[in-house]
């Protein structure tokens, strides 16, 4: 168990349940599941064309579909937007944060 007790009081926090979650991050790359979901992530998030897209768009799969029908098939750094490797569920979660 690990507890974390506030400053000189009696509130104590058990933070046992958060060592997975912790653990599960660390194990991909930056803190995303695997180089190929966090490179797309990257794109999306800081080129300005690509974010003002990515913000118009819900899930991860109509974007896609917008962007191989705007000639868009890949990364600049070479990773296609459909890789099988892709955490699909994860780029909905950031694209819904983005809107």
């Amino acid at each position: 168990m690990y507890v974390f007790k506030y400053k000189n009081t009696n509130v104590t926090y058990d933070l046992s349940h958060l060592k997975e979650k912790v653990a599960l991050k660390l194990e991909g790359y930056n803190g995303w599941k695997n180089y190929e979901t966090w490179n797309v992530a990257l794109w999306l998030g800081n080129d300005e064309s690509l974010y003002e897209i990515a913000r118009k768009h819900r899930t991860y799969n109509v974007l896609r579909e917008a962007l191989v029908e705007a000639g868009v098939w890949r990364t600049a750094d070479g990773i296609e937007y459909d890789d099988p490797s892709l955490d699909i569920e994860e780029l909905d979660e950031f694209l819904f944060d983005l809107s």
